[in-house]
């Protein structure tokens, strides 16, 4: 029953990385199976969807939307320890209507639908929020220790300001691309390679030779601290379900 929850929160990731590569914060992989050891997080701070679909008569959500939004409430409420029911996305979208584009609050999220664009921008309370997912997808693929203090501040430094060092590895991977279109797409390609599907690795080079450079300038050598206290447990980045009722919850 455990790789069901493990699965769920994956593939939320996965999504959330795949719709935009505003999304998406790059860095240098702790260990890993694959040939190149690049990590995604999710940006902390905001994360956007856009061809959200929500009707143009009182922005209600169709079927596709509602599952979307519920799976978040879902991954989210049970990786804060929440089993119950809560004021999530779906309530949110229910008891407002999304078309003024006024920025509704939730639980966990605000959230902003630009009726426009077509698009949900999704604002987390805190940093925290959205760390949640990214500590435990990236502990269960080893693109970070299970527990930071086994990497040198070097290591830290590179993952706590993301943000900023993606900017500098994706100027520098779009210097080296061979057309002007797709240079945004090295994101979907190291998540092909952790799932082990087969992936042309010249965007993934040119992905890892920025890094490279951009560690370099700013003189960081990630790696192992002297000494470190063990593994730990992903159970403890979040509050997993035990129970079969907690699970049967979790994949409705």
């Amino acid at each position: 029953m455990g790789e069901i929850y493990q699965d769920m929160v994956c593939d939320l990731f996965d999504t959330i990385i795949e719709r935009s590569s505003d999304n998406v914060v790059f860095y240098r992989s702790w260990k890993s199976n694959q040939k190149h050891r690049i990590g995604v997080r999710i940006r902390k701070t905001r994360f956007i969807i856009p061809r959200f679909s929500v009707s143009s008569y009182g922005g209600s959500l169709d079927y596709e939307s509602e599952h979307f939004l519920s799976d978040i409430d879902k991954v989210f409420g049970y990786l804060h320890g929440i089993t119950e029911a809560y004021d999530g996305l779906v309530d949110g979208f229910k008891r407002n209507n999304v078309l003024t584009g006024d920025r509704v609050a939730t639980k966990f999220f605000d959230f902003r639908y630009y009726k426009g664009a077509g698009t949900i921008h999704f604002y987390p309370k805190s940093e925290e929020v959205v760390e949640k997912i990214n500590l435990f997808v990236g502990r269960l693929r080893r693109w970070i220790p299970g527990d930071f203090s086994e990497a040198n501040q070097d290591f830290k430094t590179q993952y706590d300001k993301g943000e900023a060092f993606t900017k500098d590895y994706m100027d520098l991977y779009k210097k080296s691309a061979r057309t002007s279109y797709g240079w945004d797409r090295p994101a979907l390609k190291v998540l092909r390679e952790v799932k082990g599907l087969d992936v042309d690795g010249s965007e993934l080079d040119r992905m890892e030779a920025a890094i490279d450079a951009v560690h370099d300038e700013q003189g960081l050598r990630c790696g192992p601290a002297l000494a470190g206290p063990g593994q730990s447990d992903i159970r403890q980045i979040a509050h997993e379900p035990t129970d079969s009722g907690q699970f049967l919850l979790l994949a409705a």
